[in-house]
Order: C-alpha cells, then sequence, then structure tokens
C-alpha cells in the first residue's frame, strides 16, 4: 500500500552467520548464474533483481572472487556498459572480488618457503610466488625481506626483492614506510627507492622529510626522487594532509588494501607490528601523521590542533567499544593515553578541533573534545558555540555543560541559549536516531521531516558516499533507512559499511522504494520494512518503538544537564527561562533526574515549580527520598518569598498524614512553616499535628 511499511520480517541482522539461517539465504553462486542467465536472453530487469540478490545476501569477500573467476571477462563489460544500477552492482562486486584474496597471515614458515622461490630463475615459478605472497601475506612479508634490502653482497637478490615488494602493491607501504626509521643508510636507500618505484602518496610525507634531513647524500637524494614520484615535495604539508585524510576515514588512506588492522613501527631496528581494533586503526595512523608534523614545526597550530581531536577521537570510539562489550585489553593504556594527551594538548588545539568536528558532523570526536574543554575553560569559546547550534541534540547538551562549568569556573553567567539547551536536556527522553539515504532529494527531505515531527532526529544525504563519509561518527544509530536505488553507491555497499561498525550495526534496515514487492524480493526478511514516502514515517516510528535505545546515556546526560543549571541558579545566572522543562523533568523524568531538577527548584524556582515540587512530595508511589527532596525545593521557594497556591498548600497538607515517612513530614512541615498563612489556618495545622501524634 503507498506510504505504509510494508512488513518484512523480523530486525536486520548484519551478522553473516545469521543468514545461514533465513530462508532467504539463497546460494549467492546460484543467484549470480540466474543473473547471469537472464543478462543473456535480454531480460535486464530480472537480472538486475538477482544481481541486487546476490548483494544483498552479503557474499563474503571470497565468495566475491570466485564469482570474479569463475565468470567470463565479457560478462562484467555488459553488466559494467549498462551504466545506472547495473553499472553500480558490477563495480561493487567487483571491489569485493579484489578484496576476496586470502586473508593475509603472518606465517614465517609460508613466507620464507615463497621467498625462496622468489630468487629462482625461472619467471613463471617467481612471479606465482609473488602472486602468493601479496594474496595470502602482504605486509607481514616485509619483515622477511628487509635483510635483503641492506644486503651489499648480493646485488641481483636485492634486485629481485625489490621488484618483488613493488609488485606486491599498496599492502607492503605502512610497514616500509616506518623502515625508512632504520639506522642502516645502505637500507634506507633501498628502502626509499622501493617506496618510489610503489608511487603511494602515503610514503611521500615520511621521503619528504628524510630528504631534507637524512644525515647520508645519497639518501637524501634516493628519497627526494621517490617522493617526487610519490606526489610530495612538502614533509610538513603532507603529513597534515594525511593525518586529516586518516581521521576522516578517506578512501585514498583506507581504501581496501590499504591498510589492515596492524600499526607498524621501527624499534630496536627491526619492524615491529602491533595488533589494534580496526575501529581506532585511523586514529592510530593520525595521531602518528600529526605527531610527526609537529615534530618538523613544534609551533604547528593545525598539527597540534590535530593530534589532540586524533587523541580525543580515539578514546571516545574506545568507549564505544567498551560500552558495547568488547574487551580492550593492551587499549585500555591507549584510552589512558588519549585522555592525557587530549589535554596537554591546550584549550585553543582543542577549541580549533572541535571547530572542525562540528563543521565535519563528526559528533564522536565533537562529544570527547567538548568534555575534555569542560573544566579547562572559564568562558564561551568559538568551538563550544559552534557545539551548541549543532543539529545534534547530544552535543549541543555536551556543549552546554561545557559552557555551564565555564562560566561556574569563571563567575560569569551562562547565555540564555546555554540555558535553554540544558533545559531542553533535562527534560529530554531517550531519542531515536536515523539515517535517511535517498538520492531522490524531495522524497529524502519530505521523510526526514515527518521523522523529525515525530521526534526522531533524522540525519540525511542525497549520496551514499557522503552518508559513509559521516555515519561512522556518529555514536549509534536506531534505523538505517535506505532507498533501492542511489545515484553514487548500490544499496547494499550501504548496509554492508554501517554493518561493520559496532555502534550502528545492530540498527534495522528499512527500504525507502516505489516497488515493495521488489524490495521484499531482493531483501526478504533482512529488511524491517519499507515505505514509499513520508506517509510511512508513522509505521517507521511504530517499528522503533521496540528498538532498546540507550536509555541510560541520555538519563545521565540529562541529569547532568538539570545539576548543571541548579549550579548556575546559585552563581546568579537566570535560569528561568528552564523551568518549564525542569517542572516536566520533575514530573515525568526518573528518580536521578527528577532529583538533579528539583535542585534548580530549590536553588531559584517559582510559585509554579513550587507547586509541582508540593505535588510531587505528596504522590505516594514516587520514593521516599524524591518526595522528601520535593517539599523541601518547595520550601525553599517559600522562604525566598514566592507565594503558595491553593493546590501546593492541598499537596502539602497531605503530606502531613502518619502514613507518610517522617522525612516527608518534616519536610512537608518546613514548606508549610514557610508559607505566610492565617493564625486560624496555623492553628488548625498545630491541631492536625497533634492529633496525628
Amino acid at each position: 500500500m503507498t506510504g505504509s511499511l510494508r512488513k518484512l520480517g523480523l530486525a536486520f541482522v548484519f551478522s553473516t552467520g545469521a543468514l545461514s539461517m533465513s530462508a532467504f539465504a539463497q546460494d549467492v553462486q546460484e543467484l549470480f548464474n540466474q543473473g547471469v542467465q537472464a543478462l543473456k536472453k535480454g531480460e535486464d530487469d530480472a537480472a538486475l533483481t538477482y544481481f541486487q540478490k546476490v548483494l544483498a545476501a552479503q557474499p563474503s569477500h571470497e565468495q566475491a572472487y570466485e564469482l570474479w573467476k569463475t565468470t567470463e571477462h565479457q560478462i562484467w563489460l555488459d553488466i559494467l556498459v549498462k551504466k545506472g544500477d547495473f553499472e553500480l552492482v558490477g563495480k561493487r562486486l567487483m571491489a569485493l572480488a579484489e578484496m576476496g584474496r586470502a586473508e593475509r597471515k603472518n606465517d614465517g614458515d609460508a613466507i620464507k618457503a615463497l621467498l625462496a622461490d622468489v630468487k629462482v630463475d625461472d619467471v613463471v615459478t617467481r612471479r606465482t610466488a609473488i602472486r602468493t605472497l601479496a594474496a595470502e601475506h602482504g605486509e607481514f612479508a616485509v619483515p622477511y625481506m628487509l635483510g635483503v634490502l641492506g644486503d651489499q653482497s648480493d646485488d641481483d637478490r636485492r634486485v629481485m626483492y625489490m621488484q618483488a615488494l613493488t609488485e606486491m602493491g599498496s599492502d607492503v607501504v605502512p610497514p616500509l614506510v616506518e623502515a625508512l626509521g632504520a639506522s642502516d643508510a645502505f637500507l634506507r636507500r633501498n628502502v626509499a627507492l622501493t617506496l618510489g618505484y610503489l608511487g603511494d602518496h602515503r610514503a611521500g610525507p615520511s621521503l619528504a622529510a628524510m630528504a631534507a634531513k637524512d644525515e647520508n647524500e645519497t639518501c637524501r637524494n634516493a628519497a627526494l626522487q621517490a617522493a617526487k614520484k610519490c606526489g610530495a615535495t612538502d614533509a610538513l604539508a603532507g603529513f597534515l594532509k594525511l593525518g586529516s585524510d586518516y581521521h576522516y576515514r578517506q578512501d585514498n588512506v583506507l581504501a581496501a588494501k590499504g591498510q589492515g588492522t596492524t600499526v607498524w613501527s621501527w624499534s630496536g631496528d627491526a619492524l615491529v607490528g602491533t595488533m589494534v581494533h580496526a575501529a581506532v586503526v585511523p586514529d592510530e595512523l593520525a595521531k602518528r601523521a600529526y605527531g610527526r608534523a609537529l615534530a618538523i614545526d613544534p609551533a604547528n597550530a593545525v598539527a597540534r590542533m590535530g593530534l589532540a581531536r586524533a587523541h580525543a577521537s580515539e578514546a571516545a570510539r574506545l568507549v564505544a567499544l567498551a560500552d558495547g562489550g568488547v574487551e580492550l585489553g593492551d587499549l585500555k593504556n591507549a584510552y589512558d593515553a588519549g585522555i592525557v594527551a587530549s589535554r596537554l594538548a591546550g584549550v585553543d588545539a582543542l577549541d580549533a578541533g572541535l571547530q572542525e568536528a562540528v563543521q565535519h558532523k563528526d559528533v564522536v570526536t565533537a562529544v570527547a573534545l567538548c568534555r575534555a574543554m569542560s573544566s579547562a575553560v572559564a568562558g564561551p569559546t568559538p568551538g563550544l558555540e559552534a557545539a551548541l547550534r549543532s543539529g545534534d541534540g547530544g552535543l549541543r547538551t555536551e556543549a552546554a555543560l561545557a559552557l555551564a562549568h565555564g562560566a561556574v569556573t569563571g563567575r560569569g553567567k551562562a547565555s540564555a541559549d546555554v540555558i535553554a539547551a540544558l533545559g531542553e536536556a533535562a527534560g529530554r527522553q531517550a531519542v531515536r536516531v536515523v539515517a535517511v539515504v535517498d538520492s531522490d532529494a524531495n522524497r529524502g527531505a519530505a521523510i526526514a521531516a515527518a521523522l523529525e515531527a515525530k521526534g526522531i532526529v533524522a540525519h540525511r544525504w542525497e549520496r551514499g558516499a557522503s552518508a559513509l563519509a559521516v555515519l561512522h561518527r556518529l555514536p549509534g544509530l536506531d534505523g538505517l533507512l535506505v532507498a533501492d536505488s542511489l545515484v553514487d553507491l548500490t544499496t547494499a555497499q550501504i548496509v554492508d559499511e554501517v554493518g561493520r561498525t559496532e555502534a550502528l550495526a545492530k540498527a534495522p534496515l528499512f527500504i525507502i522504494t516505489a516497488d515493495a514487492e521488489k524490495a521484499a524480493e531482493v531483501w526478504g526478511d533482512k529488511a524491517k520494512g519499507t515505505l514509499a514516502n513520508a506517509d510511512g514515517a508513522a509505521a517507521v516510528v511504530e517499528a522503533l518503538a521496540a528498538v532498546e535505545g540507550d536509555r541510560a546515556k541520555a538519563v545521565a546526560l540529562a541529569g547532568e544537564a538539570a545539576s548543571a543549571l541548579a549550579d548556575l541558579a546559585y552563581t546568579g545566572t537566570d535560569v528561568s527561562a528552564s523551568f518549564a522543562a525542569i517542572r516536566e523533568a520533575v514530573k515525568t523524568q526518573p528518580d536521578e533526574v527528577a532529583l538533579a531538577a528539583l535542585n534548580v527548584i530549590q536553588a531559584t524556582g517559582c510559585a509554579m515549580c513550587a507547586e509541582t515540587a508540593a505535588t510531587l512530595a505528596a504522590d505516594g508511589s514516587r520514593s521516599e527520598d524524591l518526595r522528601a527532596s520535593a517539599a523541601s525545593a518547595a520550601a525553599a521557594c517559600y522562604a525566598r518569598g514566592q507565594a503558595a497556591t491553593d493546590a501546593a498548600v492541598a499537596a502539602l497538607k497531605t503530606c502531613l498524614g502518619a502514613d507518610a515517612p517522617l522525612s516527608v513530614r518534616a519536610a512537608a512541615a518546613r514548606a508549610l512553616g514557610a508559607v505566610k498563612l492565617t493564625p486560624a489556618d496555623r492553628a488548625a495545622l498545630l491541631a492536625g499535628g497533634k492529633a496525628e501524634m
């Protein structure tokens, strides 16, 4: 039905293991073969559907590689020349196939055996060995080859190894770059030459730095020529660019074959590979690039900013991993170091990083930077002000908290925008966050607006690549809405990439489509449902209601916001603009938030706030501590001269019954004691109190 959410089954699961249990998971090869047969018959619509089903089944890299190997080249050409969705599907399958070589293994014995074949005279044997090294071992072969590159006694063998490394491709670049730190000048020179032959831009900055400062003239000359081949002559500019590219997870530095989960370093005159979680590899490499830029120019503000940002980003991602149940192990040290290092960079560096993070919608990093600045500023900064204007509610709250703490520290007064943001946060329930990826700009905007109107935060993109560049920086995702056809990527690629990020992987999938039947055929029970336009938003909201959100974090943030408002009130800031939100928080939020909101009322509440507190004190279903605190808050308001409403007095009187806990009765009595009553009313209360005793 047009505009409705078509039910397709259970919540989407990204795990490939789950696919084997689904009736939808058909044999990938058979699906592909059916698509090829349809293509040969000229049945393009049917062929495209089969190929889309192949991608929706999330084939492994190895499966995609088998498809590529067993399919004649002309078929791939036929798919690509059709353009549109056919071309996108073909490119995606070929990209998966390119990644489908065996996972690289650090197997010393196997590597040594293959290297023995690299030096034989037989060309076929030698090239087979090189291809196997590249396919099965890649970067792990480099430490076993450096000895030959530094050996001056066998020129032929050295040249063979350098040629082999060149043919092995981009996998070997990261460890070779680190090998430029070797103390052996002959080795450094040959590594530089090899990197020049490879021509990978990631090596350019290190080669340019070597060309500028190496003590050996031969090394300097070799490095200079190699740097030019890699497109870099300015080491500082190159490192800054490299750091930025790593931080923003750009494909030019983190392509499929470009970097695994091993971070290489040169230590004790040897290459050392350290395994780290894939989520923080870019942060580790960004830290390294910015650190090297700072070594060249210690006064460089961009390098210092980048280093602070990378440390904060890594710390934030490690927290997210830990929250998701991942054992950090040795990475706990990286988290500790990140917390310390980000603060050592200085407030100006943190704030510059925050401005960039807000501009690029890098919410994860921006939140971490707000927290790092929270106790280190005494007033507004450009970065915090920019974060306060963010479209992300959580980031606005973090910025408001930092600015509130700054106002308290600096004995100043927070702005109206800070008060408004804190009030909003204090009353905010756990919200849902979704991503809408639709190349139909009008349809996507309408769907996002309809979701926003129902209290869901909707991030929207028209191009799949733009979405992927930003999605991994979101702290979480409750739903993924993707059109069945995009201008630049396949729907399956968006789904695959999102599924590789722990914080996003559990988000249920909804397909935006004008053909629900076809979507059901392609995606089966891997999609929660479909919608054709904005009319389907209500059904999406209903479906998301059952998704378990991050309630604990929302509650904690609301409590912090309310506490900050109380602190501001005690230092003289007018927080009255938040009173409506505070009253709502007292009535609807859990006890920990309601207690913090009551502190605001106690500090500076109005007559209506006092009535809300008095009403809460009379609510026998709430906890004793909360009721007593509510009565005490009302008492503080009346002590400051606020007028008590009839409803408030009536509510407080009900707290005096013998069935009420003593703490509640005493606090209510204190509140009534501060209320201006007639002598007769006061006498009646006293008489009633004696009667209860």
